[in-house]
């Protein structure tokens, strides 16, 4: 295996052929074929380990495992309670779907190497599915009504969000060349800029400002960070403002998130009233059943036909929509894994540069939960599964150096 000191020492073997094929179906790319896809990775990826024999041991210790089994179990049992037990139901298949390549995938990411190769093959499937989207969509639909056939477009947005903020890594920490990364960002940026999506708009602002802040051990550097980070935010919103194209874009449904943070719910945009009277409903239902909710994936069945004219409809925010499907209880179990992260990323990220990366991405989770609903998302799974990865690396390059 190469090794990942430098950009040119990068090698590709067959399994690593999978990964990347792995990497692609957290997009929508395949359709209807994602799933076969998908479970042949997982195959190979069992095959491949077993059949090298490799050690079970550290990944054994990984609390995700733990983890994904304890909140597989609780959606489970909300199908024997929830009074529809079919939604609950498809809600449980589709997070233990997850949590079985979640398993897999962590057989083949068995050092830092893999994951950094993980994330060279994330960025590279991001770039493929945007030019899917590209070339299965006609260019005057997606630049004047942000319809992207099927595919939501705040996913893409996020999604593209979040593989910028790991190129500026990959190029910060010299594993990526300045023309590749120029090369690949020339296409995320656009993607982010045409999907239209807030959250995504925040999240390349926000991680690459909190990414380069954990590279620095100045607190006058750090202070010349925020004040940097805060012009730029200011310019982009006076950008998005001013500027006719980037305004019919995003700019308008930016300023009507702003207007109701600031003036109030009425000053707000359509979408953003409509988010937030779903998380409003999802919190006052919850009330009445707080404990253990009323059944996994069931929000949009329980409450009918909305303003948008779907049945089945979500409440627009993790946190809302776990308290109402599984509780206080299940919301505790999904969210308990992240302090194990956070601590050990803080603990290690000095000694550790996948690390910095990956506090990165999980900071953003539990940020742009409140404005999405992500437990489902395979994309944002799968950030967690490698996470862990990466910590479990961290604590065994430190046992190594201890003795």
């Amino acid at each position: 295996m190469g090794k990942s000191s430098g950009v040119m020492r990068f090698k590709v073997s067959p399994i690593d052929i999978i990964a990347f094929i792995y990497c692609t179906t957290l997009f929508e790319i395949w359709g209807s074929l994602r799933v076969p896809v998908e479970l042949l990775c997982v195959g190979c990826f069992v095959i491949q380990h077993f059949s090298s024999k490799r050690s079970f041991l550290l990944r054994s210790s990984n609390k995700y495992y733990f983890w994904a089994f304890a909140f597989t179990l609780m959606c489970a049992l909300s199908v024997l309670y929830s009074k529809n037990a079919h939604d609950a139901y498809l809600g449980t298949r589709m997070f233990l779907e997850t949590f079985i390549a979640g398993f897999a995938v962590l057989l083949y990411v068995d050092s830092n190497d893999r994951l950094i190769k993980i994330l060279k093959y994330t960025t590279v499937a991001a770039v493929v599915f945007f030019f899917k989207i590209l070339l299965t969509n006609p260019l005057q639909t997606i630049l004047t009504q942000r319809q992207l056939g099927s595919i939501n477009a705040n996913s893409v947005g996020m999604k593209m969000a979040i593989c910028a903020v790991i190129i500026i890594w990959l190029l910060k920490e010299k594993k990526i060349t300045i023309l590749k990364a120029v090369l690949i960002l020339a296409v995320l940026l656009p993607a982010i800029i045409v999907s239209g999506s807030k959250k995504a708009i925040f999240i390349l602002l926000f991680g690459v400002a909190f990414l380069l802040l954990l590279y620095q051990k100045n607190i006058l550097k750090i202070l010349g960070y925020v004040a940097l980070a805060a012009a730029v935010l200011y310019g982009a919103y006076y950008l998005l403002m001013h500027n006719q194209v980037l305004y019919s874009f995003m700019g308008q449904r930016v300023e009507g998130l702003v207007n109701a943070l600031l003036y109030g719910y009425a000053s707000g945009d359509r979408s953003t009233r409509g988010r937030i009277d779903m998380i409003q409903i999802a919190i006052r239902e919850w009330k009445d059943n707080p404990i253990i909710g009323y059944g996994i994936n069931t929000f949009g069945i329980y409450n009918g036909i909305s303003e948008f004219g779907s049945v089945n409809m979500y409440s627009h925010c993790n946190y809302t929509e776990l308290l109402f499907g599984v509780g206080i209880v299940g919301t505790l179990i999904y969210y308990s894994i992240f302090p194990w992260l956070i601590v050990s990323q803080l603990r290690t990220f000095r000694s550790s540069a996948v690390q910095k990366i990956y506090l990165t991405i999980i900071v953003i989770l539990l940020i742009i939960d409140i404005g999405m609903v992500s437990y489902l998302d395979e994309f944002m799974q799968a950030q967690i599964v490698f996470a862990s990865a990466a910590c479990l690396f961290a604590f065994s390059n430190e046992e190594k150096e201890l003795s």
